[in-house]
């Protein structure tokens, strides 16, 4: 198949002068860099792979990703293959070393590889190199020059050790990006850099990179590489508070980022805030107790149900001590029981000291109970809650945590 030559390396913001670090004084090698931060050896002797997500065949010196989510892969190699239909990605891309002298890298496959700039996941001080020897003492001059992404024509301008580096991607294969994740442009080459790295023994070499560029000529810090009319993935949007189920855009964000930051709630576990779950009886007064610096008090006996948890039994004693709620009225808290919106309208206004309300609000399906009445009257009063939409507060639905924590967060000042 006909191939499209793009001479340089692929590299997606990694220190461009990495290779002369780790290229053996006996042959070609290669590094992959596991996400966890593991080293892999790709060498004559080196590692061959986990035989799922990549593998490495030391003959003709072939990487296959299949799967591979990494930190980057750099070094010598003449081949990378992108497995049919696998998703790849990775922080950074450097295939070539032209202190080796002339060096021509092969793209191929049906499959995608993403690049992504991420520095934090660049930093040799993270690396668990195992047996791989390495001595960042040996390299004191050393000195990093750093680029969001290269991908062009590369020369090593040394005249003891001169050399050229490309690489080819097959017909098949589409470059794409831009300056942020989703971006779809085409990238161009176009307008070569000279950009000096000094290396170890104060030796300065330069480098003469084409920065892939939008149509706008900004440098693209995003890169796919994916077979030619495949759809791109749509953009990840940031999440907030170390939870993967918080998109920064939710209604909730700035509430859940609060009630992290104050000690109310901590998700539930895994990395995850799960807002949408139902809100339990025993969640909400505990978020409650806490929004109000978890005071000592005297575990309370009234109720035959009490959870195992002493937080959650101090949290439930301090409710009732404070005439927040009195239970089911069966001699039980119902602790596991889902809270509605009218329920948890309520603890927050008998918290609040029951201001009355000015006016009462003009939902359609306001509850009976006085207290309910009231003290959704007083949510409305203090843009806590507008409501459900179409003139309904939905006092009867299941309360989750989204919505307890932006009531909470709401009613903070109050």
């Amino acid at each position: 198949m006909k191939k499209r030559i793009l001479s340089l390396m692929l590299v997606l913001c990694l220190v461009i002068g990495l290779c002369p670090i780790f290229a053996s004084a006996g042959g070609r090698e290669a590094y992959l860099v596991d996400m966890d931060g593991t080293v892999h050896r790709l060498a004559l002797r080196g590692d061959t792979g986990d035989g799922k997500t990549w593998s490495f065949d030391r003959q003709t010196e072939t990487l296959t990703l299949n799967g591979y989510h990494g930190r980057c892969v750099y070094g010598i190699l003449e081949n990378v293959v992108l497995a049919h239909g696998s998703k790849n990605s990775l922080a950074g891309m450097y295939l070539s070393n032209p202190a080796m002298g002339d060096n021509k890298v092969s793209i191929t496959g049906s499959g995608e590889l993403t690049l992504k700039h991420d520095e934090s996941l660049l930093k040799f001080d993270d690396f668990k190199w195992g047996s791989i020897s390495y001595d960042p003492g040996r390299y004191p001059k050393y000195k990093s020059a750093f680029f969001p992404c290269a991908l062009g024509y590369e020369e090593y301008e040394n005249t003891s050790r001169p050399g050229h580096s490309s690489i080819s991607v097959d017909d098949n294969l589409a470059l794409t990006g831009g300056t942020k994740e989703g971006d779809t442009f085409t990238l161009n080459l176009e307008g070569k850099e000279h950009c000096p790295v000094t290396l170890y023994g104060g030796e300065t070499s330069y480098y003469f990179l084409q920065m892939p560029k939008t149509p706008s000529g900004e440098n693209a810090s995003y890169v796919r590489i994916a077979p030619t009319g495949s759809k791109p993935p749509k953009p990840t949007e940031p999440t907030v508070g170390g939870f993967s189920d918080v998109k920064q855009s939710a209604y909730y964000a700035d509430a859940v980022l609060w009630a992290v930051e104050n000690g109310i709630t901590s998700g539930i576990g895994g990395g995850k805030f799960a807002p949408a779950q139902t809100c339990k009886r025993e969640q909400i007064v505990t978020f409650l107790y806490r929004s109000k610096g978890s005071p000592q008090v005297s575990i309370t006996d009234q109720f035959t149900d009490m959870p195992k948890s002493e937080e959650f039994q101090r949290a439930i004693s301090w409710a009732v001590e404070n005439n927040i709620t009195m239970g089911n009225g069966k001699g039980q808290f119902s602790p596991e029981k889902g809270c509605t919106r009218a329920e948890a309208m309520t603890f927050i206004w008998r918290a609040a000291g029951r201001p009355e309300p000015k006016t009462e609000a003009s939902f359609s399906d306001m509850p009976s109970s006085s207290d309910f009445r009231k003290a959704i009257s007083w949510a409305v009063e203090n843009n806590i809650t507008q409501g459900i939409g179409n003139n309904k507060f939905g006092p009867n639905n299941p309360c989750n945590r989204g919505h307890i924590v932006t009531f909470l967060y709401n009613a903070k000042d109050l």
